[in-house]
């Protein structure tokens, strides 16, 4: 089973280093790493003319030499969304319309001459993804094989892109000496719930900084640990370190401090709750995309009365096994 990917693995996705590792991996159209000039987060609540809004995972705007300014709107999937072409077709709209009202005229850039907008999909599911890239692909009738073998090349009709993204399979990403791939250390890491593991799963981080192609990595990594996980375990005051060996080493010398100061802060009970509330809102945004706001609202109220770990877990896998909405609303009004 996959496990989806939450918050903090969100944030990693927003991380500087990581992003620019990722675009050289996997170049996405018209962006070309070598040529960025600089690059910085933007606003992820689009407001549309309606006041309808559209929340992204993440957006960088990215200056290029050129003086080009290019937008780079990120969404995080842990399983194939048939309606992806459309999601991203809507974020570009509202970012499009936003831009063309308030031009970065400093830039050169008009009401009639805009930013580039450009969408990547950042994948972590089990199954193939065969969701079209582009709202092209999925205009007209499918056709049978046979009636596109029928058609000559010049007859056939040209497919043009209008709203395309590019795709990020992170299972792709392979690390050092047979370890896996990007996903499933990701996923080791962000699962740990105490300094202690944590430290306990850093072994393949140590390989990490000693392994050239993943130099980039490595600042990703550390700054990831200390801004993102040690503080939701309730470790606090950290400065910010982009040296990982310098990060695993702290780990390796103070985990068992920061084990005392939690159980004696009794800090363990927050991260419990902590665990639920995500976990639980992890669960309402699956359902939402699975069944609309029909199931969704009575989902969400039926969760949220529920503080058992294990029943939210067994929650989680009836999803995986796709059970239907009302099904699912009838086992948790059961009990």
């Amino acid at each position: 089973m996959a496990v989806p990917i939450d918050a903090s693995f969100k944030r990693f996705l927003r991380n500087r280093r990581l992003l620019l590792h990722l675009l050289r991996l996997f170049p996405v159209r018209s962006i070309s790493v070598d040529q960025i000039e600089d690059l910085g987060q933007d606003c992820t609540n689009l407001i549309g003319p309606k006041v309808d809004q559209r929340e992204l995972d993440s957006l960088w705007w990215l200056q290029m030499k050129d003086g080009e300014l290019v937008f780079l709107i990120i969404e995080c999937q842990s399983r194939p969304d048939t309606s992806m072409h459309w999601r991203m077709f809507h974020a570009t709209g509202i970012l499009g319309l936003r831009l063309s009202q308030s031009p970065p005229r400093h830039l050169g850039y008009t009401s009639t001459c805009n930013p580039l907008l450009r969408g990547l999909v950042v994948y972590s599911g089990r199954r193939a993804w065969k969701v079209p890239l582009d709202t092209a692909d999925a205009a007209g009738l499918p056709q049978s094989k046979e009636q596109q073998d029928d058609k000559k090349e010049e007859d056939k009709p040209r497919r043009e892109p209008s709203s395309d993204y590019r795709l990020l399979d992170l299972r792709q990403i392979k690390l050092p000496d047979e370890k896996g791939n990007l996903l499933v250390l990701l996923q080791r890491l962000q699962v740990c719930e105490t300094p202690e593991a944590l430290n306990e799963r850093a072994d393949w981080l140590r390989e990490l900084v000693a392994c050239k192609h993943f130099e980039e990595l490595a600042p990703a990594f550390a700054g990831w640990i200390t801004w993102v996980l040690l503080p939701e375990m309730g470790i606090t005051g950290l400065d910010r370190n982009e040296n990982l060996r310098e990060v695993l080493e702290m780990l390796e010398t103070k985990r068992m401090n920061w084990a005392q100061t939690i159980r004696e802060e009794g800090i363990e009970e927050g991260i419990e709750k902590g665990w639920l509330n995500g976990y639980r809102e992890m669960l309402i945004d699956l359902a939402g995309t699975r069944f609309g706001e029909s199931v969704t609202e009575p989902l969400a109220a039926l969760l949220r009365a529920i503080s058992d770990r294990q029943r939210l877990i067994e929650v989680g896998k009836w999803l995986v096994d796709g059970v239907r909405g009302d099904t699912l609303l009838a086992r948790l009004e059961q009990r």
